[in-house]
């Protein structure tokens, strides 16, 4: 170590592990950055944020059927996308 006192660790001696990239969670990225963008900023909400229906609508200003409607024709698309990358 060679700053700090002896024995201790300081911010700068740690180093973030490196994972290799996963392969399905690249497709899944990949997929996603294909999508119309309404539909992926949907997705985005609902699905990685955890919003529900209303939030995302109030959110982005939209009605709560035209959140259903990018989400249920969002996820049809990756799971196309998906299944032709097996």
């Amino acid at each position: 170590m060679a700053k700090g006192t002896a024995g201790t660790a300081t911010a700068d001696d740690w180093q973030a592990p490196v994972a290799a990239p996963d392969p399905a969670g690249l497709a899944a990225r990949s997929a996603l950055d294909r999508l119309p963008a309404g539909q992926r900023t949907v997705i985005v909400c609902r699905v990685l944020l955890d919003l529900s229906t209303a939030e995302t609508a109030a959110v982005l200003n939209l009605a709560e059927g035209t959140v259903r409607s990018r989400l249920s024709r969002g996820l049809a698309e990756l799971r196309v996308a998906l299944e032709e990358k097996e």
